[in-house]
């Protein structure tokens, strides 16, 4: 009688753990989702096609798009955007713990954005690598978000690419769009 009470209680412990893992990717696709619209919003303005939303107990608390052209500041990238309105809206204290998800793998500039607000950020789940835009754009250099956070000592938990093809097709209407046509392989 024991031991079908102690497979059950087995079969839990290795069950649970699972379906928070496929709960968590689920979660991951959705707020990838809403960062691909972000871009695309992006796009329709006249900027870049990066969007990034912040996520704390499995809510977005703040959106925020690339600004670049329509703003006329090389600075005003999505993650950017989105970490200062955020720390101007709840402080360090109300974003401490988050998630920030991004369309694209951020840029250096970005990564030190990240690391410069104190460990608040403690994960980055990126839609299209930074070396795979370069191959796609034709054009720029990449560092991996990891190898900057290690560099920088910081043990930021670091994910991706997530839904890496539907990343590469916001970046492909960008170049069309942008009368570049299609993004060179």
């Amino acid at each position: 009688m024991k031991k079908p009470a102690a497979l059950i209680l087995a079969l839990v412990f290795i069950l649970l753990p699972l379906r928070a893992a496929a709960q968590s990717a689920g979660q991951d696709e959705a707020f990838m989702r809403e960062c691909f619209a972000l871009a695309r919003q992006a796009i329709q303005r006249g900027d870049d096609p990066f969007g990034a939303v912040l996520v704390k107990d499995g809510k977005i608390i703040m959106r925020g798009i690339n600004s670049v052209h329509t703003e006329h500041d090389f600075s005003r990238h999505a993650e950017i955007n989105l970490l200062s309105a955020a720390v101007q809206e709840y402080g360090a204290e109300g974003i401490k713990g988050s998630t920030l998800y991004s369309s694209c793998e951020p840029c250096v500039m970005c990564s030190g954005a990240i690391e410069l607000a104190e460990n608040l950020v403690v994960r980055v789940v990126y839609g299209l690598s930074a070396q795979r835009l370069v191959d796609m754009v034709g054009e720029g250099k990449a560092l991996s978000d990891q190898s900057f956070f290690k560099w920088a000592g910081n043990r930021l938990k670091v994910e991706g690419p997530v839904l890496e093809a539907e990343a590469e097709a916001v970046i492909r209407e960008y170049l069309e769009h942008a009368g570049k046509g299609p993004a060179r392989r």
